[in-house]
Formats: C-alpha cells, sequence, structure tokens
C-alpha cells in the first residue's frame, strides 16, 4: 500500500501552495495589505493546515501570484 493510496494527484499539490492560494484568496477579498495584516486574516504566522505562511507569501510573489510594492505592503496583480 502506498503513502499516497486515496490521495487526488492533483489536490493541492503542497501546503505551501494551499498556502499561496489562501494568501491570494485574502488579497483579492481586501486589496493592498501590510505583511503583518495579510498574516493576521490569513490565520497564523503557521496556519493551522500545516503551511508556513512565510514561505508561502515568498512563493507566491515568486510566481507572480502577489506582487510586493515595497514598504511591507502587498496586492495582487491585475489581470491581463
Amino acid at each position: 500500500m502506498s503513502a499516497n493510496e486515496g490521495i487526488p494527484p492533483d489536490a493541492a499539490h503542497t501546503h505551501d501552495e494551499a498556502g499561496e492560494h489562501r494568501i491570494e484568496h485574502v488579497l483579492r477579498s481586501y486589496g493592498v495589505l501590510s505583511r503583518e495584516k495579510l498574516a493576521e486574516l490569513c490565520g497564523t504566522r503557521v496556519a493551522h493546515g500545516g503551511w508556513d505562511f512565510d514561505v508561502a507569501l515568498n512563493a507566491a510573489v515568486r510566481h507572480g501570484r502577489v506582487r510586493e510594492l515595497g514598504g511591507g505592503l502587498f496586492e495582487v496583480p491585475p489581470e491581463g
């Protein structure tokens, strides 16, 4: 029996990817936020789902899902 048996292959590939989705969702709902407020609205610094906020935020910026504006502020870039 495989350790991954019964887990859908494309279900949130990693906990950090799930964190990226959460961060993007919060920013879409609230607009521009500071790192601190974004962390607060996402839950905790290490969320209950097992993802690390800072790792997920850095990945979201790296993947272009979130844009850092400077001064500790973040937004979801406009589509297009």
